[in-house]
């Protein structure tokens, strides 16, 4: 008797685990392309503190130069208003702010919030 009872708890333990198990991956499907995104983001606004020619330039400037990078690493979350620019000591500070929503199981979305900053030397 009690072997058999044990198996079944098992059976449904296991389909509990590989519920939760499938859920956390559909999960992980959508977020990660989210945050390989704002990697992406980040990366491209370290790679502008060494653009001398930025030194002091106004959000214009910057906004074209991003804009660039954005396209060709197809980040798309990313829009004009989303990104402020201000002098501090010894630079030009970028900051990009930005919310991402994606889909997560049926009509629950999630929402991802990130803010970047860099700072062009002068």
């Amino acid at each position: 008797g009690s072997m058999r009872r044990q198996r079944g708890v098992s059976l449904i333990g296991w389909l509990i685990v590989l519920i939760f198990v499938g859920l956390v991956a559909l999960i992980a499907i959508r977020v990660v392309p989210v945050y390989v995104e704002a990697f992406t983001v980040r990366s491209i606004l370290q790679s502008l503190q060494d653009e001398r020619s930025l030194a002091g330039a106004d959000r214009n400037a910057v906004w074209r130069t991003l804009q660039k990078r954005f396209e060709i690493n197809d980040v798309k979350s990313v829009g004009r208003d989303n990104i402020s620019v201000q002098a501090v000591s010894g630079g030009t500070q970028v900051t990009v702010s930005y919310e991402t929503r994606f889909p997560l199981i049926a009509n629950i979305d999630g929402i991802a919030s990130f803010t970047i900053r860099a700072t062009i030397r002068h």
